[in-house]
């Protein structure tokens, strides 16, 4: 009931209490509003281009990078991207924050042949 009361008082709605009836306002327990957080998330791309103007001034920039910084003409060659190229796209739209993830999936070729 404590976490329901909570979320009321954050809609700024009046809650009581129902053993004693008092009802509590908002702004006796609620502190000032806050800015909210703006993330974007990327996965391996070499051309952000066309998010620019959506993840402008974000808060955290996460994107993935599955080539070395050595590959970068192949990277953009396949639509890939290398870290200084993802750290590049979060420089650009100034975010506050960036963090880099690389998944590389490993294909195993298993032969099926008794």
């Amino acid at each position: 009931m404590e976490k329901l009361f909570e979320f009321s008082l954050k809609l700024f709605e009046v809650v009581s209490d129902d053993g004693s009836g008092r009802e509590v306002l908002p702004s006796e327990v609620v502190g000032p509003a806050r800015r909210g957080r703006k993330v974007a998330v990327f996965g391996d791309t070499s051309d952000g281009a066309e998010a620019e103007r959506a993840c402008a001034g974000c808060d955290l920039v996460v994107h993935e990078a599955t080539m070395e910084n050595a590959l970068a003409e192949k990277a953009v060659e396949f639509g890939h991207s290398t870290p200084d190229m993802a750290a590049a796209f979060a420089l650009r739209w100034e975010a506050l924050d960036f963090a880099i993830c690389g998944l590389v999936l490993v294909q195993q070729f298993v032969n099926l042949v008794h």
